[in-house]
């Protein structure tokens, strides 16, 4: 029978630049412990973002420094002095949120390390990000407003929907009046910018 503990997991930064630890553990085999790394490399690419989104972004990572990080040193202050740490629930737990907490803290990091700060376009007639159109779905005649944000401002049941999904590649810098081809995994279908609002 083995016995997996996880120690840490998803996405500390390993000692290469562009290497990320994915998960990191030990397998107990019968009186053996056998300690493992799996390791990963990746390639950031720029993170494209509006000044609003880059100030979520950077609101979020302050909340995880200052408030986060302390209410779970608190936790885990409080599980350790219940004793027995080998099966407490509570000192998991907030172990747990600390790998979670801090792999957010990272991603965010990098996100804003790599950011591109993009601004829409003066010209009148171009949707463009932080741009709100009436625009028309040919393939079942419905118009919709559809607004154009960046990536960490998505939010699909709204219709602010990102300049990197595959509906905001067609629409960005679309002049009004203009059609493009939307080639989603489900299917290619037809859009019209009918009017900038």
């Amino acid at each position: 029978m083995y016995k997996i503990k996880l120690i840490q997991n998803l996405s500390s930064l390993a000692a290469k630049p562009y290497q990320w630890i994915l998960l990191s553990g030990s397998v107990t085999i019968g009186n053996h412990q056998i300690k493992f790394r799996i390791v990963g490399d990746f390639f950031m690419q720029d993170v494209i973002l509006t000044e609003s989104g880059k100030k979520k972004l950077e609101d979020e990572l302050e909340y995880l420094k200052t408030v986060k990080r302390v209410e779970i040193k608190l936790a885990l202050k409080a599980a350790r002095a219940q004793g027995d740490l080998s099966e407490n629930a509570d000192y998991d737990a907030a172990k747990d949120d600390q790998s979670m907490t801090e792999t957010r803290i990272q991603e965010l990091e990098t996100q804003l390390k790599n950011a591109v700060i993009i601004e829409s376009s003066s010209e009148a007639d171009v949707f463009d990000i932080n741009k709100t159109a009436l625009v028309k779905f040919c393939d079942v005649d419905e118009t919709e407003e559809v607004t154009l944000v960046s990536t960490v401002e998505a939010d699909v049941k709204n219709m602010k929907i990102s300049i990197e999904s595959p509906l905001g590649k067609a629409l960005y810098k679309l002049k009004v009046g203009q059609k493009a081809t939307v080639a989603s995994p489900d299917g290619s279908y037809d859009v019209q910018v009918e009017k900038l609002l």
